[in-house]
């Protein structure tokens, strides 16, 4: 099996799949900082550093090689503060930009198509802003 690993930070996710025995082809992430520990962790595996708002889902496609309906597993961890209960609810709102790479990464699973989706997020992200957010994941 393969998997591709948005908002991958250092790898936390990857390791875990490369424990459960699926090839991790790639990690993309906006901090170069924490793919310096990808890199390291996961040498045959390309590690881009890039703003997913800044890709097209199609030039991924083509960067890592694959064809619609290739990919085995598309995993991401799209930024969590904006749901967090742990951010004071006064400081939490519906438009913040963190928010909206949810959206981003459902893009890159309608394009992608991989055979499976994980997405890990906090628990408020369910219930929050009216399920706004579990409304959109569901629809699309």
């Amino acid at each position: 099996m393969t998997a591709v690993d948005l908002f991958s930070g250092c790898g936390g996710i990857s390791v875990g799949l490369r424990n459960a025995g699926i090839d991790v082809l790639a990690g993309l992430d906006v901090e170069e900082k924490y793919l310096c520990s990808f890199r390291h962790n996961f040498p045959n595996s390309q590690a881009l550093n890039d703003d997913l708002t800044n890709i097209p889902p199609a030039d991924l496609i083509k960067i890592l090689g694959l064809e619609p309906f290739q990919l085995d597993l598309l995993v991401g961890g799209p930024p969590c503060q904006g749901f967090s209960k742990n951010v004071p609810r006064s400081r939490r709102f519906l438009e913040d930009s963190r928010n909206q790479l949810v959206a981003f990464f459902l893009n890159f699973c309608g394009t992608l198509k991989p055979r499976m989706i994980m997405m890990e997020n906090v628990a408020e992200m369910k219930n929050g802003f009216d399920q706004a957010y579990t409304l959109e994941i569901l629809d699309r």
